[in-house]
């Protein structure tokens, strides 16, 4: 039976910039699902200080308030479950030197520190290997599988992930044969990279990639790559012929809300109605708006339970999702919320990667690069609506 969202909820794109792709592209396949074991009891750590280091004034402090937000809800719906009681202390990354402050925080007794949350700030972190004490930055370096930095934890809303995630699934449905259509900028053309290299990496094959701007662009530059024709007949009704190959069978698409409006229209009438396209969570803006979303027609995307599935939370997420009320459209919030519960489960989930938490942003495990890998949620839009995939 369809099940019809009832979360009015809106992307923060600004998380997306943040924690965004950045120069190489590198990938990392989903985790076999069977082989993970969800935590069904919230640990108690023995931690008495833990800092979070976050942009709380400047260009990205509405986002380091929601992370922090997220973190002091999860924090006060433990203590109802007595589950924890310790001195949590914020720091502004825009008030110093981030390795000034990182190191400012160890000596004033933190014991678990999360944060920061820019990729630059990740990245200067990075540089104290060995770092003192378990650290769980909010972003995620390039390249992060070749190299392993000692309590050095990267957890972000990671679009590498959910690109490697819509290629599995595509895969997995049977699909081999790709179209990939993505913005022409530098996210854009990482994302690009990024689904090539998983879905060869897969066995797939893929056509080619095409790159937009502006609905123009797009179907300028699509009609190019498939040598689309232009009927010149003025007898018959029809001025363009479709794509007649049959060397695709899926498309991957990266679009936001708006772009999507357009570009999957193009998809459906110069290739096939019935075409898959998959795509990542920017497709989705979190608010039901089925008079504007009929254009996204058949589109499948992952996307985080909080943002899909919140009424099936477990406690004590449920407990915070239902007292967050304006807060709870935020995908940072979600962030802040699961930054919490790992630091709670951080030992237990550390020491094995197949220990995993159903978090609000996905079923969450520590994989051996010590990269919080996000397992999702798929959905698809049918009558401008997303409805839960199996």
């Amino acid at each position: 039976m369809k099940k019809y969202l009832k979360n009015s909820l809106t992307l923060s794109f600004i998380g997306l910039i943040i924690a965004g792709c950045g120069g190489k592209a590198s990938f990392t396949m989903p985790p076999s699902s069977p082989t993970l074991q969800p935590i069904t009891q919230i640990t108690t750590p023995t931690l008495q200080k833990v800092t979070l280091l976050l942009p709380l004034s400047g260009s990205f402090a509405a986002s380091g308030k929601m992370i922090r937000d997220g973190f002091l809800a999860a924090y006060y719906a433990s203590k109802k479950y007595g589950q924890t009681n310790l001195a949590i202390n914020f720091v502004d990354t825009n008030s110093g030197n981030i390795k000034e402050l990182y190191n400012q925080a160890i000596s004033r007794g933190a014991e678990f520190i999360v944060g920061p949350l820019t990729k630059s700030e990740v990245e200067n972190i990075a540089t104290l290997d060995p770092l003192p004490v378990p650290t769980l930055v909010l972003n995620t370096i390039d390249n992060y599988s070749t190299s392993k930095i000692s309590n050095f934890y990267q957890f972000g809303l990671s679009s590498r992930d959910e690109a490697a995630q819509i290629a599995k699934k595509a895969w997995d449905n049977n699909l081999h044969q790709a179209l990939i259509i993505v913005p022409d900028n530098a996210r854009g053309r990482n994302l690009a990279t990024t689904l090539n290299d998983a879905w060869r990496y897969l066995g797939g094959t893929v056509k080619t990639t095409v790159f937009y701007t502006n609905i123009t662009s797009a179907n300028q530059n699509i009609r190019t790559a498939l040598d689309i024709q232009v009927d010149t007949n003025p007898k018959h009704n029809t001025k363009i012929k479709p794509y007649e190959g049959n060397d695709i069978d899926v498309v991957f698409l990266i679009a936001s809300p708006e772009q999507g409006r357009e570009v999957q229209p193009l998809i459906r009438f110069y290739i096939n109605p019935n075409i898959p396209v998959y795509t990542t969570s920017d497709i989705y803006s979190g608010i039901m708006q089925a008079n504007l979303d009929t254009d996204l027609e058949g589109i499948i995307f992952c996307d985080m339970p909080w943002i899909l599935q919140a009424d099936r939370l477990q406690e004590p997420l449920l407990s915070v999702y239902r007292n967050s009320s304006g807060r709870s459209h935020s995908r940072l919030y979600a962030l802040g919320i699961d930054a919490y519960y790992l630091m709670l489960n951080f030992k237990q989930m550390a020491s094995n990667s197949n220990n995993a938490f159903n978090g609000a942003t996905g079923l969450l495990n520590i994989d051996k690069y010590q990269h919080v890998y996000r397992t999702l949620i798929f959905a698809q839009m049918r009558n401008g609506l997303p409805i839960i995939l199996p």
